[in-house]
């Protein structure tokens, strides 16, 4: 049976519900989240969602609505917090453009999954029908997401990707366990992080 979130998706479009979030985040201790942005036309990219995912919970947040995202940053670099992603790097790059750092207690599930034997790097889709069986769809590849309102279909697209990492983390956890692999992670995210950090750096001094 699947862990994957039950709850129907809340779509987030004001500082006191972004709050409340926030702050189920917290009781977790735990979260998955992406972004959909625009980059082609922008010198920086245009963050135009973020969605996230708690064991029992699924949400939106809309940053062209809530212009002060600064709680949810905080609990994204929260060193109690353990957040749970797929191929960060895009990610993340906006999360220190916003933030000057990056989160330390990250689990990337596609760099995980190739430490413990599945081809890397493996696309979402592809990740989670692997694992767990399940067919994602991907019909809103080209959406421009920059465009309101966003549509049911949108919107269940965006959440598909954060819908079942925390089930996958799971997995993952278990199997680098079995495989006495656990250090192999934390020094591969270790050192992805850092990469992250020295692009940012670069860029900057461009």
């Amino acid at each position: 049976m699947s862990d994957a979130p039950k709850e129907s998706a809340t779509l987030i479009t004001t500082e006191h519900q972004l709050t409340e979030l926030v702050n189920h985040i917290r009781e977790r201790g735990r979260f998955a989240f992406d972004t959909e942005f625009v980059s082609e036309e922008t010198f920086e990219p245009v963050l135009c969602l973020i969605q996230v995912a708690t064991t029992d919970r699924l949400a939106v947040v809309d940053p062209l609505a809530i212009h002060n995202l600064s709680s949810f940053w905080d609990v994204v670099l929260d060193p109690n917090i353990d957040v749970v992603m797929h191929a960060a790097g895009e990610d993340l790059r906006i999360c220190h453009m916003k933030t000057r750092e990056v989160p330390r207690r990250l689990f990337d599930v596609q760099l995980v999954a190739g430490l413990v034997g599945y081809s890397y790097p493996l696309s979402l889709v592809n990740l989670v029908y692997q694992i767990l069986r399940i067919s994602l769809p991907g019909s809103e590849t080209r959406t421009d997401w920059r465009r309101r309102p966003l549509t049911t279909a949108q919107l269940r697209y965006a959440l598909d990707d954060v819908r079942y990492l925390l089930e996958i983390e799971d997995i993952l956890r278990k199997q680098l366990a079995e495989m006495g692999r656990e250090t192999w992670a934390e020094e591969e995210i270790a050192d992805f992080l850092d990469s992250i950090e020295s692009r940012a750096e670069e860029e900057r001094w461009r």
